[in-house]
């Protein structure tokens, strides 16, 4: 619009000018005549003035003859229509409008545990409150806060940190997922200006869980996995998966070899799995068929079911997580009944919890037993909380609370206990894994959303290999990945056809 604004108003310029030359010439021919005229009047000798006579005449009556526009030669008029919807816009949008900030940078100041030391690939937080000169907590939406962490080396990379805006009016909620340890000076500014402490010294640790190996690959149906489930483990290393696209269970050593596949037609989307107490069977749940499957490691042939649709004892509505304990009793998270259901070694139905109307489940997803302290562990996926029961399914407290920071949790799934002590949860949603104290305490928060070894597209399932290494199912990445709570990084990629190194 403004180009062709431009272009008329060359056009018309050009043609005032033309008829601006015109005018000219014309006038000074006019003028010309006339003093030509005057001169010869103010001669006085008539006989001269008579043999000009005509020639004078001849002049003045072209002259008067001549017939000038004087109106301006523009061209065609220009009139500005608008359009009614923007009209419309502008009348009811503001253009804006001034604030004052009686922040003082020097006055704020800074808390939290992510503002000295962080963990790779952990999300780390802390907090930043604003003050005025007085010392008063203020706020101001003109307040600009950023946040930013420069390696003090050459080995690491800035990191420009999330400001989530205000929590209860007075402070605003910092964020950052390091990828690279080293030392790091930790800048905080408000409007431009250094606050209090600021810069201060970062340490950004290695990795709680370091990536050790992984296998599959996300390659959807021609990969070796389409959206794994379910983890079990051997004593002996065996590994056992729930392919829940491909409708099987692959069982393979630790190194991702494939020993063999089985299920096949009989399943219909399994999830959970375990080896049972003598690890010769594997105990598979057939979610939509509503029922269990036994199968024999040694030849891959169903040797039992368990259960069929329904809600009465017994009865399954999409059973999820399977744990077998110390005692060989089947524990199942009965996920459309919203109850865990405990069944003897032979499948004899003992007892349920978790359906009374206080503390109630809601769609529970996965189920752990700790023969240490003799407790049932919940992964509460519909209320996004991690609930621990007693050895006769008597609740006794709730860990986590929805949300996405560092002890939250959204929709939780695969859990266990490790060595150490300690719950892990696959933090599904959140793309993470989460270690808790059985007292609640969120202990680590490794992994972010990603393709990349130690990324998770959400993990879904989470099991132990010898008491030092962790299992994931990397369910929307079509991948296992294996991590090591050692020192050391070794990082392996086992596909179905090659093993190379990374």
């Amino acid at each position: 619009m403004i180009q062709l604004l431009e272009d008329i108003r060359c056009v018309k310029k050009d043609k005032l000018m033309s008829q601006k030359r015109k005018l000219e010439t014309i006038n000074i021919q006019t003028t010309s005549s006339l003093e030509f005229v005057d001169s010869l009047l103010g001669r006085e000798f008539a006989a001269e003035i008579m043999m000009l006579r005509d020639r004078v005449t001849s002049r003045l009556e072209k002259m008067s003859d001549l017939i000038v526009d004087t109106r301006p030669a523009e061209g065609a008029a220009i009139e500005y229509i608008p359009n009614p919807s923007l009209v419309s816009t502008l009348e009811s949008a503001s253009l804006g409008h001034i604030v004052v900030s009686n922040t003082d940078p020097l006055s704020c100041f800074v808390e939290g545990e992510g503002l000295r030391k962080a963990f790779v690939g952990e999300e780390a937080c802390f907090a930043v409150t604003t003050r005025d000169l007085k010392g008063e907590v203020c706020y101001s939406v003109a307040d600009r806060i950023t946040v930013q962490a420069t390696p003090v080396s050459n080995c690491g990379e800035v990191i420009d940190a999330e400001v989530k805006g205000m929590e209860n009016g007075f402070r605003y909620d910092v964020t950052y997922v390091p990828k690279v340890a080293g030392a790091y000076t930790l800048a905080v500014k408000v409007g431009g200006q250094h606050i209090q402490e600021s810069p201060l010294e970062l340490l950004i640790k290695p990795p709680v869980m370091l990536p050790f190996k992984s296998f599959g690959s996300a390659a959807g149906a021609n990969g070796l996995f389409t959206q794994p489930h379910g983890i079990a483990i051997s004593s002996t290393g065996d590994i056992a998966i729930s392919d829940t696209q491909k409708h099987c269970v692959h069982l393979m050593n630790s190194n991702g070899l494939s020993k063999m596949d089985f299920g096949g037609e009989e399943l219909d989307y399994p999830v959970g799995i375990a080896f049972d107490i003598t690890e010769k069977n594997v105990i598979v749940a057939d979610r939509d068929n509503h029922r269990l499957l036994v199968y024999s490691t040694k030849t891959g042939k169903m040797v039992r079911k368990i259960g069929r649709k329904g809600s009465a004892e017994g009865h399954f509505d999409g059973p999820s997580g399977i744990f077998v304990d110390g005692e060989g009793r089947i524990i199942v998270a009965d996920w459309n009944n919203h109850r865990i259901q405990v069944f003897s070694p032979e499948g004899i139905y003992l007892f349920k919890f978790g359906d009374t109307v206080k503390n109630k489940l809601k769609h529970p997803r996965a189920v752990t037993f700790c023969n240490v302290r003799n407790r049932f562990i919940v992964s509460d996926t519909g209320n996004n909380v991690i609930k621990v029961f007693g050895p006769k399914g008597k609740f006794l407290h709730s860990i986590g609370n929805p949300g996405v920071k560092k002890g939250e949790l959204y929709s939780p799934r695969g859990i266990t206990v490790d060595k150490l002590d300690r719950i892990v949860v696959c933090d599904f949603d959140n793309h993470r894994v989460q270690f808790f104290r059985f007292d609640g305490t969120c202990l680590n928060s490794f992994g972010s959303k990603g393709k990349l070894l130690g990324q998770f597209d959400r993990p879904m399932g989470v099991a132990l290999l010898n008491d030092d290494q962790i299992v994931v199912s990397d369910w929307g990445n079509d991948r296992i990945q294996v991590f090591s709570m050692g020192p050391l990084m070794k990082v392996s990629l086992f596909s179905e056809n090659n093993n190379t190194s990374m």
